[in-house]
Order: structure tokens, then C-alpha cells, then sequence
């Protein structure tokens, strides 16, 4: 069997990003202990959702199943996060997080809408979308 560049960029980049996705346990686990968010933002959270959709659209539409089933788990990590978040915060805090999903969910619209409507190098609008969220996350 011929291993390609591919497989090995599919298997090499499977660990770093569990590993990343999984930087929000010793967070949530604090928010349990101390049975708050210690006045913490949902951010990281709320955009590591946005970051793995765009990444999963991106997986699909070039026919990448390692990108779409890594951020897939990431997704739903992301998800639980908050919800961790949103069941450990306040009231006050508990707005935040809506507010912050819906701000989230309608820049994710936009972008996808805006991606929707270019003719050409769609894979590769995703892609770099991706690309800044990620970075804009890690930053």
C-alpha cells in the first residue's frame, strides 16, 4: 500500500488537534470546583464552535474526511465547554453566552453567505476563514 503525503498530514495533524481541543477540560473542571466562571468569558468557547464549523464545511466540500471528522469532535467538545460554562455562570453571565452564540451564529451566516455567492475558489475561502479563526482563537 502507497502512503501519500495526504494520509501522513491526515494522521500527523489527528493528535495536535485533539490535543488543542481538549485544552478546555482543566477550564471546565475549575468552573466545577469552584461552582462559578470567576468571571471568565465564554468567548474561547463560543468561537472554538465557529472555528470547527468552518473547518468542518471546508473538510466536506474538498473531500477531506480527517478535516470534517477531527473538527466534528472538536465541535462537540466546544459545545459541551459552553455548556459548562453557561450551567456554572450566573444569569448575568448566562446573557453573555447567548449573546455571544448569537454574534457568533451570525458572522458564521454572513461568512458562508458571502462564500456562497463567489463563483470560484470556494474550498479555498473556507479554508482560509478557517485559517483566521483559528488564529484569531489561539492569539
Amino acid at each position: 500500500m502507497s502512503w501519500s503525503l495526504t494520509i501522513w498530514i491526515d494522521i500527523l495533524s489527528f493528535f495536535p488537534s485533539h490535543c488543542q481541543f481538549l485544552t478546555g477540560v482543566p477550564t471546565c473542571l475549575s468552573f466545577l470546583r469552584q461552582g462559578g466562571v470567576g468571571g471568565k468569558q465564554p468567548g474561547p468557547f463560543v468561537v472554538g464552535c465557529a472555528c470547527c464549523a468552518v473547518w468542518i464545511k471546508y473538510g466536506l466540500l474538498v473531500g477531506r474526511g480527517a478535516i470534517w471528522k477531527v473538527n466534528a469532535a472538536g465541535l462537540a467538545l466546544n459545545l459541551a465547554y459552553t455548556g459548562c460554562y453557561a450551567a456554572c455562570a450566573g444569569v448575568a453571565a448566562r446573557r453573555r453566552v447567548l449573546r455571544a452564540a448569537v454574534a457568533a451564529a451570525a458572522a458564521m451566516a454572513g461568512f458562508l453567505f458571502y462564500l456562497s455567492t463567489l463563483h470560484e475558489g470556494l474550498d479555498g475561502g473556507v479554508g482560509g476563514g478557517g485559517s483566521t479563526l483559528t488564529v484569531g482563537v489561539s492569539w
